[in-house]
């Protein structure tokens, strides 16, 4: 074991030295992980959000600690939990940041046991949507689990343009459009939006100076979570992994949102079952949202289903041509996003027939039509969200209002 503590303790000055060297950025939901008083906190989300990061910035300030990669060749075959036991009684290591636990064998098992027989403080990060109530032991009284999502618009601006705005709910916004749009228009109307935060501003790349290598960089991220992550997490056949990056590269030039399974499973050359539950694992990767039409809620009813990109970011790199399907499910694809981020669960986002989107929020329906300036409005009661329109007017929001929602 000590030449295992050796060999980790080496990995982690060589990686601390290099984080040392690179731009840093201090997210606002970092500040809020540091409030949390449990001995076991999960930050899990996308690739290349901030996860390491956080994880690296804060081993740098605490004492007692160390930063541990779950992914270095040499931990395969350890026992986890012997390693971490053994440094913190002979080296007094009581707190442990333990990067992309995903790739432990048996992570909830390492979790129990630590929390039940020792008083360590462990930060893990993960790059999947890990259910807790699926796994083999009880965690969910041992475990708090924080989701941190991709860059907000909030956060571009605030970084990009040395601001500090606290941004608003979605309640707020649903409530008092026309006078937060006054007030915040001044900030994004001379703001590149599309062709900056759109492109690059949702991941950490950008910020850390990155720009001109972002597409190689964002590709060798996917690359990485399909042919790496979703082996190591899903039971999928190795041939099939090539037929998943088709699947993103299809629904990202689809013009229409609303598509089959069946006509998913024939561009791709898949089984029906298959497929279905590959976009599962995609969103539990949070590379796509799917959603279902409002109230279909048998199985057999459910035969289309909209499916968006996570990412503006990632849908701007894998489109071929942006013609004006395209551009309006980039619009789309930023509403969903960023509600995604308040409403918490996705399940509660559906759409109809006539109207993209309908969000239940706090027990309360909400519709909502997302189109360019000249977008009209079919139905009073809908919200029209507008892109290239500045200041809110009867029912009608800025689409941009949406990426300060926090």
């Amino acid at each position: 074991m000590k030449d295992v503590f050796e060999k980790v303790i080496r990995f982690e000055e060589l990686t601390l030295d290099k984080f040392r060297n690179q731009n840093y950025v201090e997210r606002e939901e970092y500040k809020k992980f540091d409030k949390i008083d449990f001995p076991v906190v999960g930050i899990i989300g996308l690739r290349w959000v901030g996860k390491t990061t956080y994880l690296l910035s804060r081993r740098l300030k605490v004492p007692s600690s160390v930063y541990i990669s779950c992914d270095w060749n040499f931990l395969v075959g350890v026992n986890i939990v012997d390693l971490l036991l053994y440094m913190y009684d002979n080296f007094n290591i009581t707190t442990f940041y333990l990067d992309e636990i995903q790739f432990l064998e048996n992570w909830d098992s390492v979790i129990k046991n630590l929390y039940d027989v020792s008083n360590v403080k462990i930060i893990f990060s993960g790059s999947s949507k890990i259910r807790l109530e699926k796994t083999s032991h009880d965690l969910s009284r041992r475990v708090v689990l924080k989701t941190l999502d991709m860059f907000s618009y909030l956060e571009y601006i605030n970084i990009v343009h040395g601001l500090d705005l606290k941004g608003f709910s979605f309640e707020d916004l649903l409530h008092n459009y026309q006078q937060i749009s006054r007030e915040y228009f001044k900030y994004y109307e001379k703001d590149s939006w599309k062709e900056e935060y759109l492109k690059y501003g949702e991941f950490w790349y950008f910020y850390a100076g990155y720009k001109n290598e972002f597409d190689l960089l964002l590709n060798n991220s996917l690359k990485k979570s399909i042919y790496e992550d979703l082996p190591a997490i899903f039971n999928i056949e190795t041939k099939n992994l090539s037929k998943i990056e088709r699947l993103l590269f299809f629904i990202a030039n689809m013009g229409a949102s609303e598509i089959s399974i069946n006509s998913l499973a024939k561009k791709v050359e898949l089984d029906n079952k298959v497929v279905k539950n590959y976009l599962e694992y995609l969103q539990q990767l949070w590379w796509l949202y799917t959603l279902f039409k409002f109230w279909t809620i048998s199985e057999s009813l459910r035969k289309e289903v909209k499916v968006y990109l996570s990412s503006t970011n990632l849908m701007n790199y894998l489109c071929l041509r942006f013609d004006e399907n395209c551009r309006g499910k980039l619009r789309e694809t930023f509403f969903l996003q960023n509600v995604s981020r308040v409403t918490e669960n996705i399940d509660n986002t559906f759409y109809k027939k006539r109207t993209d989107f309908v969000i239940n929020y706090n027990w309360k329906l909400y519709e909502f039509e997302i189109g360019g300036k000249s977008k009209s409005r079919i139905r009073e009661w809908i919200y029209i969200v507008k892109d290239d329109i500045l200041v809110g007017d009867k029912n009608v929001i800025p689409l941009r209002l949406f990426g300060f929602l926090k």
